[in-house]
């Protein structure tokens, strides 16, 4: 995301009146993700996720207690619960990969 948005800001902000060249551009482009992107990973990392996945519990607070009270029936009935987090894991990576 961070390059992207750089690379938009890139075109965006380029001194035109000097003329176009692709070395210059490459190289605000470059200077624009170093300046941005310690700011943009920090911010996700300690600001926005966090704030994502409280919203998230307290959204689907419903369906967090249901399945963990599933989970313990199932433990009390002797059936052994098996994880789709591989495939979840999976799909994800694949995902990110595609998009």
């Amino acid at each position: 995301m961070c390059p992207a948005m750089s690379f938009l800001a890139a075109i965006i902000y380029y001194p035109y009146y000097a003329g176009f060249n692709v070395f210059t551009f490459l190289a605000n482009w470059l200077e624009l993700v170093c300046y941005n992107f310690p700011f943009a990973f920090f911010t996700q990392l300690f600001f926005i996720q966090p704030l994502i996945c409280t919203l998230i519990k307290i959204i689907f607070a419903k369906d967090i207690k249901r399945k963990e009270q599933w989970l313990i029936h199932l433990k009390i009935s002797g059936y052994r619960y098996v994880s789709m987090v591989g495939i979840v894991k999976i799909g994800v990576v694949t995902f990110i990969f595609l998009y």
